[in-house]
């Protein structure tokens, strides 16, 4: 009979953590699973130590050479038997509760595609660096894609349909963002509210190695976005749009600029109604509130930019936010 869950690890030279990663899996309360490891052709003793474990529930599969995480990723996709799959990479650290508490989640509510949770940030002796939660309704997250991607790949459990979920090499290292838009068309998306995984922070990760080719992949991946609903940017709205993401304000024609860019993409959805016109209203107001007060040197016309506009969102918590801006400044 096969498991209710596969846990899929991808593994390249991750002896300094890898025996934490399968401990925490493991321990889980829930126990209908199989964890399989790729080995990405590691020169360190990874193998080996997968390996040591006694336990017929842990598989591991070697690829023939170093062949990257996103053939990893996929090569695990088409091993894994379970219901569903959670994914978890090699240096980072489940919950005991995760799997239970996931798994329930989707057997329960079968509009959902997918299930992530909040994350732990900890450095590479374990310990805890940061907590990173957003308070984001689920029917915000398909729409929020369009800025940002809030889902730890380690935290997310998704149902197993081998068609859908396989990764573009294209988007690599950022192809799980990628995959996260096109489940987001085929069935809800879940942000749980708990902490469910310990995310690891080192000098190896693909995120530090590989900054310049991220924000590629992220460009690329909006920019398809942006196409759903036919907007065709070129280069410069795209690098603003970027910028609107994850950047300071650099200026208040800045700002004005990434005004008009919001307001052009809201009259363009409804046009092509590819998000839901009130989600997608309401993530751009967060972020223009947010754009707008990134930058305390900006001073009071940031401000005034924001309450002039027909973007702002006068909730107390876009408030307190302006509050803090003007008490900063």
């Amino acid at each position: 009979m096969n498991p209710k869950v596969s846990v899929l690890i991808p593994a390249y030279n991750a002896s300094a953590f890898i025996e934490k990663a399968i401990d925490s899996i493991l321990n889980q309360s829930f126990k209908d699973f199989e964890l399989i490891v790729v080995d990405d052709g590691s020169t360190d003793n990874t193998a080996d130590l997968v390996l040591s474990y006694n336990d017929n529930r842990i598989r591991l599969v070697k690829n023939d050479k170093n062949s990257g995480l996103t053939f990893s990723r996929n090569r695990l996709i088409n091993e894994a038997a379970g219901k569903y799959i959670a994914w978890l990479d090699a240096d980072d650290i489940a919950h005991k509760e995760r799997l239970k508490i996931q798994y329930e989640f989707l057997e329960k509510n079968g509009d959902y595609i997918l299930t992530s949770s909040w994350a732990k940030t900890i450095d590479k002796n374990g310990d805890i660096i940061q907590s990173n939660y957003i308070f984001i309704d689920d029917k915000y997250l398909k729409s929020s894609l369009l800025f940002n991607n809030y889902f730890v790949v380690s935290s997310v459990m998704v149902r197993n349909n081998k068609d859908v979920l396989l990764c573009d090499v294209t988007y690599t290292p950022a192809e799980d963002y990628e995959l996260w838009v096109r489940l987001s068309k085929l069935g809800k998306l879940n942000i749980y509210n708990k902490f469910l995984v310990y995310y690891r922070v080192h000098d190896k990760n693909l995120t530090a190695t590989q900054s310049e080719k991220m924000k590629a992949s992220v460009i690329h991946i909006q920019k398809n976005q942006l196409e759903y609903i036919g907007i065709h940017a070129n280069i410069t709205d795209l690098h603003l749009h970027y910028k609107a993401c994850y950047a300071k304000a650099e200026s208040i024609s800045q700002i004005q600029q990434i005004e008009k860019w919001f307001e052009f993409i809201l009259a363009q959805n409804k046009k092509a109604a590819y998000f839901d016109q009130s989600h997608l209203e309401h993530i751009v107001k967060h972020k223009w509130v947010k754009i707008c007060t990134s930058n305390s040197q900006l001073g009071v016309k940031s401000i005034k930019t924001y309450l002039s506009s027909p973007l702002k969102k006068l909730s107390l918590k876009n408030v307190l936010l302006l509050g803090k801006y003007i008490l900063l400044k």
